[in-house]
């Protein structure tokens, strides 16, 4: 999994790394600011009527077949008509990973009651993958997540206000943890997963591997063949050495 441009140890390739605008730079590292962070809670949570007819951060979903067994539900807000960020949801065998936006999680806990899905597991805490979790516990389906993930899901976590417009607030909700290394029932059709800790886009990513479909959902520990920037809280390094290990793992579905 090492690209034939890493020609150095990690901690100068992670200085190294072709950088991103300055704006964008900025951008991702800007502190909570409690008053602009409230003001763009309020602007985008939910959308409004104003965001509505201004055609501005307008929550979107749709479903993608990516192979038999396995669905995508595709999230986004639109600005303006265009998409921005858009993130994904899994539904597979009568459960579903990640619950993606909290602004889609109506349609997509919808979706899981129309396909009988019984179980949720969410690989991390960001907003971005548990957003939905709410409404899915709301509709009957068991959440679960690791452990570090599941204590975090519980609390309201601070967002900076870009967060807040990219993909809202997501709301706590009770949590069943698993075990690093525990194999899982997903749903109640004999689909079984193997949670597996892969720590560097934050300290609570999990990854599931499902070794008789080979299927393995990675989060965000899998982003991109060449990412062009991470946020302050990554840690680089740490994402080299668990694509290490997942590259060891058998699987053809990533």
């Amino acid at each position: 999994l090492t690209p034939p441009w890493v020609r150095t140890d990690e901690r100068t390739l992670a200085m190294a790394l072709p950088l991103a605008p300055r704006v964008r730079r900025w951008w991702l590292s800007q502190p909570t600011v409690p008053v602009l962070d409230r003001w763009a809670r309020a602007l985008f949570a939910g959308g409004n009527a104003f965001t509505r007819r201004a055609r501005f951060a307008v929550n979107h979903a749709e479903v993608d077949t990516l192979m038999p067994g396995v669905e995508a539900v595709e999230m986004t807000r639109l600005f303006w008509g265009r998409r921005w960020m858009m993130v994904r949801s899994f539904i597979v065998d009568g459960a579903v990973v990640d619950a993606g936006l909290v602004g889609s999680g109506d349609r997509l806990a919808e979706l899981c009651r129309e396909r009988g899905v019984t179980q949720a597991f969410i690989t991390h805490h960001h907003e971005d993958h548990s957003g939905g979790a709410r409404h899915l516990h709301d509709a009957g389906v068991k959440v679960r997540a690791g452990r570090e993930t599941s204590n975090l899901m519980r609390e309201t976590l601070p967002l900076r206000w870009y967060q807040h417009a990219m993909w809202g607030q997501a709301r706590p909700v009770p949590c069943e943890a698993v075990a690093t290394d525990e194999v899982v029932a997903l749903g109640d059709r004999g689909l079984e997963g193997r949670v597996l800790h892969a720590p560097g886009h934050c300290a609570d990513q999990m990854v599931l591997h499902i070794p008789d479909r080979g299927w393995l959902f990675s989060g965000d520990a899998f982003l991109h063949e060449r990412p062009r920037f991470f946020r302050a809280d990554e840690d680089f390094c740490a994402q080299l050495q668990s694509l290490r290990r997942l590259g060891a793992l058998d699987f053809a579905g990533l």
